[in-house]
């Protein structure tokens, strides 16, 4: 995770805080983000990230595998 932090307090939301590991957009203070296994991704990945990260646990309803 690769955060940068800004001296002044009135320039913050104006310098990128984090930068998202799928897309490499900046992200600013106040964005929400997620972190996991050391990606920061953003609010416009969030869904392809969690598609890629639950796809092990991803079943079609009627066609399970008996372990």
């Amino acid at each position: 995770m690769h955060f940068k932090t800004a001296k002044n307090r009135a320039v913050k939301r104006d310098v990128p805080g984090a930068v998202c590991s799928l897309c490499a957009q900046d992200i600013y203070l106040g964005e929400r983000v997620w972190c996991c296994n050391g990606m920061t991704v953003c609010r416009d990945c969030f869904e392809r990230f969690a598609r890629g990260v639950l796809k092990p646990f991803e079943i079609v309803l009627g066609e399970e595998m008996e372990i």
